[in-house]
């Protein structure tokens, strides 16, 4: 185990203000870019999994605990009772059964400063000990073993796992904390800091109170209680989680539960939204001081705390957001985007800059398009298949000079898929060449695979009014015909239909984009929303057909109403079914071309447009 003792004078309490927190925004609109703990190259762990050492108590007179823990200090804050020991579970603390089967934590608690105690632990008149030790909060180091310390530049983050145990009216306060010890810049020099969360059990109010410390020239908090109905008579898990960008800014992620991937869902606050709106008066981490992790807590032995899993790492995933440094970005960083067509918050990696080294449009489709990569809803899966993707080149790196067997990723314009290709051959001047266009091979590459969340991506083109009815030939344009009109919001547009009934249709030349045989499958999906009431015509069609545009299998619901429930809504939104289905390729059959065809009109034969809103269409394939 690799802890040692910090070595520093009691100092003051620090002054404290709550504020009342509503959500994550209490503090502002987020700071990016932020970094998320936990997802880079992992520097060093602690999981207590190997420790074979029983009980220690720190000697006063030794200036060291028992048993070669490893831990030195002076006055302030020895933690005078740790072991290693089952970690416990939630319902039963301490006992034989654990929240992981076999796992090991971290347990201590702290002795009670009393007279007894004080004649029990003499300083011995040693180096390390000069006086009493009055302070009863514990501070554990974890230095980094046979490694230099972190710059902001490193994208460094901590996490840490801790066991609180519940507490009673008649206890007194108890708390945790993760922090990173750092030299911060300030407007008139450095100074070290220690930021961190802090946790408190406090009885006063039988909640937990969180509190946020800053790498500020003075200490101050901010504090709030924690959300939702957790009290302190509850024993718990907590995963906690600092990191830092290269612009200086410190992020606190905090789960009031073991979790083993910190996300965006629990990201708090940055240490920029806890100052001055003004940017002059930001505090930039610089880099690492003393250690990399530092952990105070104070609990007795009747409410012992038990840590678990603690992790250092670099280069984290960074997710950003338009307009970032200026559009200025880097290829493969993950941004996000708060799709207002799809209502969803979707990531996307980052694969090309303009010759001004800017970004340009993310895509409203659930898709793929030049510049941006769809990596899907899910923040883990995003950065899991963005790490995936960094490790392919692009075109044109080191002056399309490479060797022989390298892999190289590259998005295909016709089919909207990121295609991964292996180098088998070199031109002439020694570079290669162009990418097939088709899926498949050609004498420079040699397909190996699509990356993706959606891999086919949607083969459909303006699916949501969004370029009016460019792109779609026009079947039946009864009443006052199609129009583009909001679906959901004054944003989210999609086709209208009026009294007769609208159909349009798109044919898809799969010959672009890579013909279909029977071991691959086409998946379909469109909405359609009622207009004030429901009940409203539908209609959903797809055809599978051959070279010669014979059809070889097809999908149609028919002419018929919507299923949604029988009512009438003036205001708000209304019902939306959303049909899909998955369509196979006969046995022997190939498809070379795929015509979609959808269309509605209302039920009551009003003038205008009152028929169903299609929005969302998409043709998708999965290709074994």
């Amino acid at each position: 185990m690799h802890y040692s003792k910090k070595i520093k004078k009691s100092t003051k309490k620090t002054s404290i203000f709550l504020i009342s927190f509503i959500s994550n925004t209490v503090f502002g609109s987020i700071v990016y870019p932020v970094a998320i703990p936990g997802t880079g190259s992992t520097v060093q762990k602690l999981d207590f999994e190997k420790e074979k050492r029983g009980s220690s108590d720190f000697f006063y007179n030794h200036g060291w605990a028992g048993q070669g823990y490893g831990l030195t200090g002076t006055q302030r804050g020895a933690p005078e009772s740790i072991k290693v020991g089952r970690t416990p579970n939630v319902k039963s603390g301490f006992s034989d059964s654990s929240l992981f089967s076999g796992k090991k934590s971290l347990q201590f608690y702290s002795h009670i400063r009393n007279s007894q105690w004080h004649d029990d632990h003499s300083t011995g008149g040693t180096k390390y000990y000069s006086g009493v030790d009055k302070e009863n909060q514990d501070d554990f180091f974890m230095p980094i073993i046979n490694k230099k310390g972190w710059v902001a530049s490193d994208t460094p983050a901590v996490l840490m796992h801790i066991y609180t145990e519940g507490i009673s009216l008649m206890d007194s306060l108890q708390y945790t904390s993760l922090r990173m010890p750092t030299v911060s810049k300030f407007w008139n020099g450095t100074k070290a800091r220690w930021p961190g969360i802090w946790i408190y059990q406090n009885p006063r109010n039988l909640k937990y109170t969180i509190s946020l410390r800053r790498p500020a020239p003075s200490s101050m908090d901010v504090s709030f209680d924690f959300p939702g109905v957790k009290k302190i008579q509850e024993s718990t898990w907590w995963t906690l989680g600092l990191s830092v960008t290269p612009n200086g800014n410190i992020h606190y992620f905090l789960a009031d539960s073991y979790v083993e991937n910190l996300t965006m869902e629990h990201y708090l606050t940055s240490s920029f939204q806890l100052y001055d709106s003004e940017k002059k008066n930001r505090v930039k981490v610089a880099y690492q001081t003393e250690s990399v992790v530092m952990i105070s807590n104070y609990a007795t032995k009747k409410h012992r705390q038990s840590i678990d899993d603690i992790l250092y790492t670099t280069n984290n995933a960074t997710i950003n957001a338009w307009g970032t440094n200026d559009r200025k970005g880097k290829i493969n960083t993950i941004y996000v985007y708060e799709n207002p067509y799809t209502q969803k918050t979707e990531y996307f990696s980052l694969q090309k800059l303009n010759h001004h080294g800017r970004y340009k449009d993310f895509p409203t489709d659930e898709t793929n398009n030049d510049y941006w990569l769809y990596l899907g809803n899910v923040l883990s899966e995003a950065i899991k298949l963005n790490q995936e993707i960094s490790k392919y080149k692009h075109w044109g790196d080191d002056s399309r000079m490479a060797n022989l067997g390298d892999e190289f990723g590259y998005f295909n314009p016709y089919s909207k898929r990121y295609e991964v290709f292996k180098l088998v051959g070199l031109g002439r001047n020694k570079k290669y060449q162009s990418f097939p266009v088709n899926g498949g091979d050609n004498y420079y590459w040699k397909f190996l695979k699509v990356l993706g969340f959606n891999v086919g991506g949607n083969l459909l083109k303006n699916n949501n009014a969004q370029e009016g009815l460019k792109y779609w030939n026009i079947i039946e344009n009864g009443g006052k015909g199609f129009a583009s009109g909001f679906y959901n919001n004054s944003v989210n547009k999609g086709f209208n239909t009026s009294y007769l009934w609208n159909i349009k249709e798109q044919t898809i030349d799969m010959n672009e984009f890579g013909i279909l045989d029977d071991n691959d499958k086409v998946l379909v999906s469109a909405e359609f929303k009622d207009t004030y009431c429901s009940n409203d015509y539908l209609l959903l069609e797809v055809e599978l057909k051959d070279k010669d545009h014979n059809i070889i299998n097809r999908f149609s619901t028919g002419k018929r109403p919507t299923k949604t429930p029988k009512l009438c809504i003036w205001n708000g939104d209304r019902s939306v079914e959303k049909v899909s289905q998955i369509i196979d390729i006969p046995a022997g059959k190939t498809v070379h071309y795929i015509t979609y065809r959808d269309g509605g009109k209302d039920k009551e034969f009003w003038a205008g447009r009152y028929g169903v809103v299609i929005s969302n269409a998409k043709i998708t394939t999965e290709r074994n």
